[in-house]
């Protein structure tokens, strides 16, 4: 069963000529689950949901690819390789950082601010 893809631990896999609906295989851990290409549904199997989360969220990105390598499994032609799933820092508009800092008075701090990807957030930290 060749392997298209690997992140964050899950592995995806196609069998050739395997059986409709279009699927892959999605590995983590104990748990299988044949994952549908065209609705993200669990055709069979399980997956803990943040690994299914993150497979969906794969499988949205790279339909295309994974209809190609279905197409080529089927005709039992080698499969192309399909890119991880990146990590990657949500948009400004959708961060709220907030902090809450409790601390004695008598400890001294320094401030310093963080810019990264466009987020800017303030921190400090005890001298």
């Amino acid at each position: 069963m060749p392997e298209v893809s690997r992140f964050y631990g899950i592995i995806v896999r196609f069998y050739y000529r395997d059986h409709p609906p279009t699927h892959f295989h999605a590995l983590y851990g104990g748990h299988e689950a044949l994952i549908e290409i065209e609705t993200g549904a669990i055709h069979e199997g399980t997956l803990p949901k943040t690994a299914f989360d993150l497979v969906n969220q794969w499988r949205a990105l790279h339909l295309e690819e994974l209809r190609d390598d279905w197409n080529r499994a089927r005709q039992g032609q080698p499969l192309m390789p399909i890119a991880p799933l990146e990590q990657t820092l949500p948009s400004p508009a959708l961060l709220e950082l907030a902090v809450v800092l409790e601390r004695p008075a008598f400890y001294q701090f320094t401030a310093y601010s963080l810019t990264f990807s466009g987020v800017s957030a303030t921190c400090c930290r005890r001298r």
